[in-house]
């Protein structure tokens, strides 16, 4: 994970999470290996899902001086204060599309549904 949308420290509070909530349901050893299985399935794509991210933050967001960064900028500027913003956003920690996902993560609703679509806790 590159450093460009600053996640590395909020990805660790998530997987520590999700882990913690994981092991909340289960009621024997014997479940620890299942439950592993799916803190896996439940972190690896969001985890992959922020790596892609940060590689289009690299190319767009942290460039040398000149034509480019202007470029860049006056799309910044032309937005502040806008709320329906239209086309290519250049910064990843402010873009509509992807500030939901990336800061609107509930880690208890992932788990609950993970849970509810596979009782590992029931099969021991």
């Amino acid at each position: 994970m590159l450093p460009y949308l600053a996640q590395g420290a909020n990805s660790a509070v998530e997987d520590g999470a999700v882990l913690g909530l994981i092991l909340g349901h289960l009621r024997s050893k014997d479940q620890l290996p299942k439950a592993l299985k799916m803190y896996e399935d439940l972190r690896k794509a969001r985890g992959d899902a922020i790596v892609k991210e940060t590689f289009k933050q690299r190319d767009s967001f942290h460039m040398a001086d000149g034509p480019e960064q202007e470029a860049r900028d006056k799309i910044f500027l032309s937005q502040l204060g806008e709320s329906n913003i239209q086309g290519p956003f250049p910064s990843k920690w402010t873009c509509p599309q992807v500030q939901p996902w990336l800061y609107g993560y509930d880690a208890f609703k992932v788990v609950e549904n993970a849970v509810l679509k596979d009782p590992f806790m029931l099969d021991s």
